[in-house]
């Protein structure tokens, strides 16, 4: 036979890097015997076209003339290696004019073709150039291939690379060739692989097959059985789901929805779930004005305690559109305010899309974005909050998560160190599949190798918006297998190697310790080492109930603050914190008023000794800081023990010990006559000394207003 690639040639740019080639296995493959390998389609709502999958064979009807029709599934190529892709196909029912076969995907998912006329005895090999102006076949003509079958009987097609060149086979005898041109860097073969009809006909597919010598990086240890469980008609629809974002009690799903007549705008709403038993989820709610407006709306992450959302886009005082970029809104007793603009310092994105999150703390925004500096389409950034509430300049998490294709939805754990993503671009078993990474230090850019979350999350199909309850006992994620719509919200038990390390969810009100009234106010938690801030969150307006997530790995102090009032503040070990906890621990607020007393929980003394430790500088200097607003202000400060040890000693340690923090305010330029100390041993109890909780509560610190 004579070989057109003699005459002829393909030039496909892409960049290529030197390798072995080991043998190659079935990375994809298709028997068709069920709907779980991600066929997406196109041309959705184009009538006359039927198909299904049944009898071991994809079905195609495409009963229109002069109407292409095309339906693709996502796979994961390294374009660096050797590849094989091939697939059995009949005709059973067709023009003469019209051909089929491969599209072999490119930039736009729809560049480059392989297509056979079998009543005619042709192929053809091109692009539809969509821009990029290759054409790869010179002449645009078919060309005769005596290899070709007749209508009914089945064509092997395949596409091979080898090294440089890429071959075009028909029952596994080459017809044609072309040269790979490598100093061109533009990556165009993209995720997508599909089939193609030029016409009327009807056509049979069989054992879809792509061969690479890829290894996925999975996370090690997966239990088999782990299932995507649909969230069901009271979560999902018809339509499309996409953006979960759990609350980190677990109790809370907010969700996008496109396409419901519910809708504000009839695409891309913000809906709300509730569930009371991580079990049953109540039917979904539209959040209505002010969160959805005229564009596209979506909740990016949710605060502890449920009192604000971060939200994407801008809004204006009245809560019209305003722009692109994020906001912030909090709970009132109308329900949720109008949107506040976040600031991120030099924020642009050059990609169509963007998703973002925002740590349970609030002190770290990561968003998926296309900068100056992007290794890829899209790729994953982290901002700081500052002290003026704005965010830093994005900072590129590096090349070990980012990669030449598109990175999306990130989502930073409870924990502050795992981050679940999607990517195209590391090896996985579909378009995009979901895909974990570990931070290693505080820089943010030195991260583990990221891991493939594996087959019980991923699919064939597409993966993205993974979301985990502080609990780390479910995930949330939005996948296309098996939906009721074109996307649906699963949600996946987690085993232990899936989740992140634990934290310890505070929770509680905020009080008024004279008349124990609940109070708004706003909570601040720090690392006790360093007094470093760790997060900011707010109680509820109405009842004064609060929650935050502590990571595991240091000691921790929180306290509310209002104007009016002096901060009870309490402190958390959570250093040796081996299992996720919930711990209730109400917090107080003492008026600003003569003779009331106040505890300070945040005082640390080495053991039997009235030596002040590192940690209490915070609790410390806040006393510091109110007797400076007040200058009129004196104060007693008082040492108690518990009924331990003898009257001689228990005296000595009390006086001793309150004597130690009024030398320390002394220091800070406060006058001598408004500070007094004294100790009371264990005379004053606070509570019963017959317990150890007991004598722990009486051995303590605390100061009474004398004048104010």
């Amino acid at each position: 036979m004579k070989n057109p690639s003699l005459k002829k040639f393909v030039v496909i740019y892409f960049l290529f890097i030197p390798f072995s080639c080991p043998a190659q296995v079935v990375w994809f493959g298709d028997d068709f015997n069920d709907y779980s390998k991600g066929w997406l389609w196109s041309n959705y709502d184009t009538p006359g076209i039927n198909r299904k999958i049944a009898d071991g064979k994809y079905h195609i009807d495409h009963k229109q003339d002069n109407h292409p029709f095309s339906t693709f599934t996502p796979i994961w190529l390294d374009r660096n290696k050797d590849f094989l892709l091939e697939m059995n196909i009949i005709q059973t029912v067709g023009s003469d004019a019209s051909g089929f076969g491969f599209i072999i995907s490119g930039a736009d998912s729809r560049n480059y073709y392989f297509l056979i006329n079998p009543s005619k005895g042709t192929f053809w090999v091109g692009s539809n150039q969509r821009g990029i102006g290759i054409v790869l076949n010179a002449s645009n003509d078919w060309e005769k291939a005596p290899t070709i079958h007749g209508q009914n009987t089945s064509n092997k097609l395949a596409v091979e690379r080898k090294t440089n060149r890429l071959l075009f086979l028909i029952n596994d005898q080459e017809v044609f060739q072309g040269e790979i041109n490598l100093d061109f860097k533009e990556l165009l073969f993209a995720e997508y692989f599909g089939i193609m009809t030029s016409g009327k006909m009807r056509i049979e597919i069989d054992n879809f097959y792509l061969k690479q010598d890829n290894v996925l990086n999975v996370v090690p240890d997966l239990p088999s059985g782990l299932l995507k469980v649909n969230l069901g008609p009271n979560v999902n629809s018809q339509y499309t789901e996409v953006t979960p974002v759990i609350s980190p009690d677990g109790k809370t799903l907010y969700l996008t929805v496109d396409g419901d007549p519910l809708n504000v705008r009839k695409s891309y709403d913000i809906y709300y779930s509730t569930s009371s038993n991580d079990t049953i989820w109540q039917p979904r709610s539209n959040a209505g004005f002010p969160l959805n407006n005229s564009w596209p709306n979506a909740v990016v992450s949710v605060s502890p305690d449920n009192n604000s959302l971060v939200v994407m886009n801008t809004y204006n005082s009245d809560g019209s559109p305003k722009g692109d970029g994020l906001s912030i809104a909090t709970k009132t007793n109308e329900g949720w305010s109008i949107p506040q603009d976040l600031t991120v310092i030099n924020y642009y994105n050059k990609a169509s899309t963007n998703e973002f999150c925002m740590s349970a703390d609030r002190q770290v925004l990561l968003m998926a974005v296309q900068r100056d500096d992007t290794k890829g389409l899209k790729d994953i950034y982290v901002s700081f909050r500052n002290a003026n509430g704005e965010y830093s300049e994005p900072k590129n998490l590096g090349n070990i998560v980012n990669t030449y294709a598109s990175e999306a939805s990130p989502f930073l754990a409870a924990d502050e160190a795992s981050l679940y993503f999607s990517s195209a671009g590391h090896p996985g078993f579909g378009s995009a599949d979901i895909f974990v990474t570990k931070r290693l230090d505080s820089t943010w850019t030195n991260w583990s190798v990221p891991q493939n979350m594996g087959p019980g999350i991923n699919s064939p199909a597409w993966e993205a918006y993974y979301s985990i309850p502080a609990s780390g006992l479910y995930a949330y994620v939005v996948s296309q297998e098996r939906s009721l719509g074109e996307t649906d919200i699963f949600r996946i038990k987690l085993p232990e190697v899936l989740k992140p390390r634990p934290v310890v969810l505070i929770y509680g009100k905020v009080l008024n310790s004279k008349t124990k009234e609940p109070l708004e106010s706003n909570i601040y938690y720090n690392i006790l080492s360093g007094n470093k801030l760790s997060g900011i969150a707010m109680s509820n307006v109405k009842d004064g109930s609060y929650k935050i997530v502590l990571p595991a790995g240091e000691a921790y102090s929180f306290i509310a603050k209002k104007k009016g009032f002096y901060s009870v503040s309490e402190n958390m070990d959570v250093a040796a914190l081996k299992a996720y906890k919930e711990i209730e621990r109400n917090l107080f607020l003492a008026p600003i008023e003569v003779g009331e007393t106040i505890l300070l929980n945040n005082l640390f003394f080495d053991f039997n000794k009235s030596d002040l430790r590192n940690e209490s500088t915070a609790e410390l200097e806040r006393m510091v800081s109110l007797l400076s607003e007040h200058p009129g202000m004196t104060i007693e400060i008082s040492g108690h023990t518990d009924n331990t040890g003898n009257d001689t000693y228990n005296n000595k340690l009390s006086i001793d010990r309150a004597a130690a923090v009024r030398e320390f305010i002394l220091k800070k330029g406060i006058q001598a006559e408004r500070i007094r100390a004294r100790g009371y041993g264990k005379a004053k109890p606070s509570t019963s000394n017959n317990t150890e909780s007991g004598r722990q509560k009486n051995r303590r610190v605390e100061f009474t207003i004398l004048r104010n």
